[in-house]
């Protein structure tokens, strides 16, 4: 079973959606595992709605998504109603626990376009937040942990099922059901750590760089694309910064899984962090 992981630019537009569906259909096996982020930009948009902007500039985007891929225009009309009432809670509290809530909007609004995609183009397929699947964590608002416990409650509710799982990256929820998130670019640590409980054979980071690279190619146009590099390695340009990954994405994959591949989502090949058995394997 594969896991593969879309990122906000990956999702960005109705194209980017139709080529998410190519790629899963032609590279996902069967019945894989979809980790969603946000689209691109809306993170920022939602976590701004705590003392400015407005809802009203975060519908049309997506309802412009969903309008040019022929899905149904209200079909993320009771999560809009949801996001405006937790904006009120936001602006009155002002807490990290209430922004948490507020941000979790945008993976939540994505899964959901892509299920009803892959319905349309006849797929098996169902979105899931993952704080119902298992994703359970501390009460770090902001930057929560997952609990030991997470593990087996990924495995009982995604293990072996008959469809494409659509899953929310980003987000969980506490013990006692207050939603958390895993901190900025967390959708990449949440298909690591499903990859992981589910003992995935791979696990797919799409993005729209081809493989890791030197350096930022937005601000130095000749960077080179690295041929491999070890998981330790990734880990630590993660940890300095390095935006091609989330720095705890690595951890759950050095234990379960095979390699985590970094091809770009205009499907050139892209290259892979070395595997557990081949520390410096070749793409």
């Amino acid at each position: 079973m594969l896991v593969l992981k879309f990122g906000g630019t990956s999702l960005a537009n109705a194209e980017r959606v139709r080529n998410a569906h190519q790629i899963v259909k032609q590279r996902g096996g069967k019945n894989p595992v979809v980790v969603c982020s946000a689209v691109s930009g809306i993170t920022n948009k939602l976590i701004a709605l705590s003392s400015e902007g407005s809802v009203e500039e975060i519908i049309p985007i997506h309802d412009k998504i969903i309008s040019e891929l022929g899905l149904p225009v209200g079909l993320l009309l009771p999560l809009y109603q949801e996001l405006r009432a937790a904006v009120e809670r936001l602006r009155k509290e002002q807490s990290k626990e209430s922004l948490d809530v507020v941000q979790s909007f945008g993976e939540r609004f994505s899964v959901r376009i892509m299920e009803a995609y892959f319905k349309s183009q006849g797929e098996q397929a169902k979105a899931y937040d993952a704080f119902d699947v298992g994703m359970l964590t501390d009460d770090r608002f902001g930057a929560a942990n997952p609990l030991k416990e997470h593990a087996d409650q990924i495995k009982k509710h995604l293990n072996r099922l008959d469809h494409i799982a659509i899953v929310t990256g980003y987000i969980g929820k506490t013990k006692d059901g207050r939603v958390t998130t895993l901190s900025r670019g967390g959708s990449d640590f949440t298909a690591s750590l499903i990859g992981a409980a589910l003992d995935a054979e791979e696990i797919q980071i799409w993005t729209d760089v081809n493989g890791m690279l030197s350096t930022d190619p937005k601000v130095v146009p000749s960077a080179k694309t690295i041929d491999s590099i070890s998981f330790q390695e990734a880990a630590e340009l993660a940890t300095f910064g390095a935006k091609v990954m989330h720095p705890k994405s690595i951890q759950p994959a050095l234990d379960t899984i095979q390699a985590i591949q970094e091809p770009s989502s205009s499907r050139k090949a892209g290259k892979k962090a070395g595997s557990r058995a081949s520390p410096r394997e070749r793409a």
